[in-house]
């Protein structure tokens, strides 16, 4: 997941990333139907003693890229808890959530995840699921992308009463924030 970060955020792949200890954050402008918006992506650990920070993080996030390794199916199985964590702290009908299977690269003998896991989950939850490799920048863009679109749907965000950078070419400002909760260690 940090690799898939470092990726959107600056185009730079780490083969051996360090893993996230409690939470780093990172901003993006993106331009998205002509409008151009500040992303602040907050990469949470995935691990069990940090989990009270990730749910910190829901409270006040736009949109959650929930992520797994194709490669490993404890990541996968996880996205549920994930999920019913988020759920237990807001409405899960007003926020933009996307599940992201990353490692896409790796050679199929690899793969723990399968088409009809990824399917079952899509239809219980409700939940759009793409495939991405950091590795290889495929679908890493448009993972946000789709995200903020979705975001923007739900008319998510917020306006500022400021001037200056973070204003698009209309002078309107449209700040999102995003929250990247995952299981990969």
């Amino acid at each position: 997941k940090t690799s898939f970060i470092l990726r959107f955020c600056e185009d730079k792949f780490e083969e051996n990333s360090l893993t996230t200890i409690g939470l780093d954050t990172k901003k993006k402008y993106i331009k998205v139907d002509d409008q151009k918006i500040q992303l602040v992506i907050w990469d949470t650990a995935g691990e069990e003693r940090f989990k009270s920070i990730a749910k910190n993080t829901y409270k006040g996030a736009h949109g959650i890229i929930l992520m797994y390794a194709i490669n490993r199916r404890k990541t996968f199985r996880a996205i549920k808890e994930w999920i019913n964590n988020i759920k237990e702290g807001i409405d899960i009908n007003k926020i933009a959530i996307l599940i992201v299977g990353n490692k896409n690269d790796l050679p199929p003998k690899e793969r723990e995840v399968d088409e009809d896991m990824v399917n079952s989950l899509k239809e219980s939850e409700k939940i759009e699921i793409i495939e991405s490799s950091a590795k290889n920048n495929v679908n890493v863009n448009e993972s946000f992308i789709k995200l903020v679109k979705k975001m923007i749907e739900l008319g998510l965000g917020q306006k500022k009463e400021s001037f200056g950078e973070d204003e698009d070419d209309n002078g309107n400002d449209k700040n999102i924030k995003l929250s990247d909760n995952k299981n990969i260690n």
